[in-house]
């Protein structure tokens, strides 16, 4: 599983809310919402997770070279998984913030920082960059 979270980075959605130029994430209207599909050899056994959490802390700049950078409490993650009953969101739940996947009591922060975005859509942006969780940094594109 914890390569299945590491993979579904990948597929980061980000909600942001700023106005132009330089400014500091509204995180009472910004949300993380992360789909973790199935992948792999033993993908017909796994399940597709949604998980969401609220934005800690971040910046963003909408001028002539838009960046992001946000800052996400791995602990606040949340799965909400629909069609699912409280015992099994409650089971993926433990599993993904325990030591076998995200670790989140040892690496609590999950930092994205952009190298580059496009427009995609009226407040919805393409970014690339750099997403460090569980310590690891890695190269990420999320819609």
């Amino acid at each position: 599983m914890r390569r299945t979270v590491l993979l579904a980075a990948m597929t980061l959605i980000c909600v942001l809310s700023v106005s132009a130029q330089q400014h500091n994430l509204d995180t009472h209207k910004s949300t993380l919402t992360i789909h973790v599909g199935k992948t792999g050899v033993f993908s017909g056994l796994g399940h597709e997770h949604e998980v969401h959490a609220p934005i800690q802390s971040g910046t963003a700049d909408t001028g002539s070279h838009p960046t992001v950078e946000m800052h996400v409490d791995a602990r606040a993650l949340r799965v909400i998984d629909k069609g699912e009953s409280e015992k099994d969101r409650a089971e993926v739940q433990k599993t993904m913030l325990g030591p076998k996947v995200l670790d989140s009591e040892r690496h609590h922060e999950i930092v994205f920082k952009s190298t580059g975005a496009e427009p995609d859509g009226q407040g919805r942006w393409t970014l690339r960059g750099n997403l460090t969780l569980r310590g690891q940094t890695r190269p990420l594109r999320c819609m």
